[in-house]
């Protein structure tokens, strides 16, 4: 990689949603920083103990455990120069006066809306770091997201209108392969995240609810999925006005553009979702349905007593069997949940599966 002014220079980014982390890591690497990450402000704090040798501190807002304002309050409390002087931006999906006024009387010294371009990202970190003194408090920060329309190198597929493609592209510099790579991340870590959101809202877990539906919100506008994103806005705003209004029926709208999101990421990633070569080296059985429900109950056993090693071998005996399209998909989701230790969705994934024999 060539010189640029940052090549010496250390950011320590703090971001709890591993794509939007992956995003901004992905954006200061290619401007030559060295980029160190933690998930929240604790993880920080911990970091800054045994080195303090860095140029910026990023601060996602919203981190579970201590969030970017309760980390600032005690990075400038510290009795360490070297730790309390370092120049520090925020990065926040609220744009309200309240959450600006709190950014800066935390200590803070600027903030980026989220998302934003790869330019607008480092306009605020360079003037951050060159200038101790540097604020945009008062700047309305209009230009973030910016009209790429100059910037289009992918012609978008006629049915694929849940992601913007180009703008995702536009983002990670224009690289496909890496844009890609965080639409598997994406539908990696939240295949089933709607189930999830149902359980807070039948739970009446009106915290965990909220934490859910902006992290929603703040994930689906990096890789780009406008309308799963409005409706993520509107649920948000709906919770701020009446937190007891949230039902089953009110999620309805994200559920179906959730849907459609992943359905759209399965065209994209239709080659990197399909059973590796590796994984087919060995002659596949045909599936005898006898057997593979003898296998998926097994698994069932394994899912209800948690046990690792007996689930890993009930799914390897099912994936060698030779599945249709529906049950593949299932599988796949089984996997996914099974390898998070989200044991409770991977076993109704399976009475899915169960009833489709």
């Amino acid at each position: 990689m060539s010189e640029t002014p940052y090549n010496n220079k250390k950011i320590l980014l703090a971001e709890d949603n591993p794509i939007n982390r992956e995003m901004v890591k992905i954006i200061l690497s290619n401007f030559s920083f060295t980029v160190k990450t933690a998930e929240n402000g604790l993880e920080v704090l911990e970091i800054l103990k045994n080195d303090c040798n860095f140029d910026l501190i990023i601060l996602d807002i919203n981190m579970p455990k201590l969030n970017g304002i309760e980390t600032a309050k005690a990075i400038r409390q510290s009795q360490t120069d070297s730790i309390k002087n370092i120049p520090i931006t925020a990065l926040t999906g609220n744009e309200t006066k309240s959450e600006i006024d709190s950014i800066f009387n935390s200590g803070i010294n600027s903030y980026i809306p989220k998302p934003a371009t790869p330019e607008a990202l480092m306009e605020v970190i360079d003037k951050t770091i060159k200038n101790p003194d540097y604020s945009n408090k008062e700047i309305k920060n209009k230009n973030f997201v910016q009209d790429v329309e100059s910037e289009k190198t992918f012609v978008q597929p006629p049915d694929q209108d849940e992601i913007d493609i180009e703008k995702g592209m536009f983002y990670v510099g224009n690289d496909f392969n890496i844009f890609k790579k965080l639409l598997l991340r994406f539908y990696k870590n939240y295949t089933g995240y709607t189930d999830k959101i149902n359980k807070f809202i039948e739970k009446k877990e009106k915290k965990n609810l909220k934490f859910a539906i902006h992290n929603l919100k703040g994930v689906s506008a990096q890789i780009c999925a406008a309308k799963l994103n409005k409706e993520t806005k509107n649920l948000e705003d709906l919770f701020k006005n009446n937190e007891n209004i949230i039902s089953r029926e009110t999620i309805t709208p994200l559920e179906t553009h959730f849907k459609k999101t992943m359905e759209a990421i399965e065209k994209i990633l239709k080659s990197e979702l399909e059973t590796s070569p590796e994984e087919n080296s060995e002659p596949v059985k045909k599936a005898n349905p006898q057997i593979l429900k003898k296998n998926l109950l097994r698994l069932a056993t394994c899912l209800k007593q948690s046990k690792i090693k007996e689930t890993q071998e009930a799914l390897s005996e099912i994936k060698n069997s030779s599945l249709n399209q529906d049950q593949a998909k299932l599988f796949n989701e089984i996997k996914i949940f099974t390898k998070n230790h989200d044991f409770e969705s991977a076993l109704l994934r399976v009475k899915t599966f169960l009833k489709l024999l």
